[in-house]
């Protein structure tokens, strides 16, 4: 069994060097992020969920020490603070404790929550693929606002990070799933942003966000995995991320000759909470699965299956054509996922190992389950032959594999 990781090795910045970053900010018209806060009465800070590895607390931290050495603090004006959830559920008290540190019992009184189906969302207007862009009120009414985000490959988006914070982030149901509908589109794929109608239509909407906001809007970008900081990236809200797109691509992406009949996609913290997250795993995996293989999905899943729409789509029918066909004429979002499953399982077989899922649902997508990693592995391997190549994709919630 061949391992794959990275292909590159990039040293992880030392808080000097993240400091520093504060200092260097690209295409904004401050000399520092100090000067950006500086003597505004309000500031907003919109930061990720517990569904993304972003060190949030790490960057609070230092933020406030960044403006402290310059005389300023967080603290010492009207300060809101907005989680962008996008279609998420929202975090509990104990993952909300998680995201802001250290700072949590100060914070906690100015944060919001977004949520996607409830609350008062404006109309900003409609994005050239039609998609309505309605986004939360909560956004709106403050001096300047900060956003704070990561960048790691996104199997349809391209990559996560920079304009994700608002479309999905901060936007209403009904534009999440206009916007997502163009995950069926064979363009909408990790790495890619040029063509991908899924990045091209948030960009769209994010424009129409900036335009309403008004100029003082700015990014703390980064490139993260779980354990270290390798780059970061502050100032205009596009361009530090499109700044960080190659340094992602060093970090989370490895290379194979050839396909392997039988790949291994193990899914970690914090993709592995549910069926519906840890599928970026094998979104990941069926890259360098071949025709006819076996690739085998390993995840906690804790959380069970995930949003009702996507388990819905799978359990309804019996017949997967017939569901593909449904998905096709009449999307609902989350859908994107039931009918990716599906193509795959045209000429392909999924196992899934969980200790989270029940026999009886993972079948009901179409898969089989299996109690252990090397079960599946065995039996994967009675399917396509004993000579079988086998891969493993040990984080495969974040790493893409490319043949070469």
């Amino acid at each position: 069994m061949k391992v794959l990781e990275p292909e590159k090795s990039k040293k992880r910045l030392t808080q000097r060097e993240v400091l520093d970053s504060f200092t260097r900010l690209i295409d904004s018209g401050y000399n520092d992020l100090a000067s950006f806060v500086g003597e505004k009465n309000s500031f907003l800070l919109v930061v990720n969920d517990n569904n993304r590895p972003t060190p949030t607390s790490y960057f609070l931290e230092l933020l406030n020490q960044h403006l402290h050495n310059k005389g300023y603090s967080l603290f010492d004006r009207d300060l809101g603070v907005v989680v962008a959830t996008g279609s998420h559920s929202p975090p509990s008290e104990e993952y909300l404790k998680q995201i802001l540190g250290k700072f949590y019992d100060k914070l906690r009184e100015d944060v919001v929550i977004h949520r996607a189906r409830d609350g008062e969302h404006r109309f900003l207007g409609d994005t050239q693929r039609k998609t309505p862009v309605l986004v939360d009120e909560c956004v709106f009414g403050y001096d300047c606002v900060l956003n704070i985000n990561s960048v790691e490959p996104h199997y349809f988006a391209g990559y996560t990070g920079g304009r994700k914070s608002f479309i999905p982030g901060v936007s209403a149901w009904k534009t999440i799933e206009k916007n997502h509908r163009h995950a069926l589109s064979p363009e909408a794929k990790a790495l890619s942003l040029e063509n991908n109608p899924v990045h091209q239509d948030m960009l769209d909407g994010t424009k129409l966000v900036l335009d309403e906001l008004g100029g003082d809007v700015l990014s703390i970008n980064s490139v993260v995995n779980s354990e270290s900081v390798f780059d970061v990236c502050c100032g205009d809200f596009i361009r530090s991320f499109d700044e960080l797109v190659e340094v992602a691509n060093e970090i989370f992406t490895t290379s194979v000759r050839e396909k392997a009949d039988v790949v291994v996609a193990e899914v970690g913290e914090p993709l592995n909470k549910s069926l519906y997250q840890s599928l970026k795993g094998f979104e990941n995996g069926k890259l360098i699965t071949k025709k006819d293989g076996v690739l085998v999905l390993v995840s906690r899943c804790k959380n069970g299956v995930g949003p009702r729409e996507f388990y819905d789509a799978l359990a309804k029918e019996s017949d997967a054509q017939e569901i593909i066909r449904e998905i096709k004429d009449d999307y609902s979002l989350g859908e994107h996922k039931s009918f990716n499953l599906l193509k795959f399982l045209e000429n392909h077989e999924l196992f899934i190992v969980s200790e989270g899922l029940s026999d009886k649902k993972i079948e009901k997508c179409f898969c089989k389950p299996f109690s252990t990693k090397e079960e599946a592995i065995k039996e994967a391997q009675e399917v396509v032959g004993d000579s079988a190549r086998v891969f493993r994709l040990k984080d495969a919630g974040n790493l893409v594999p490319k043949t070469r």
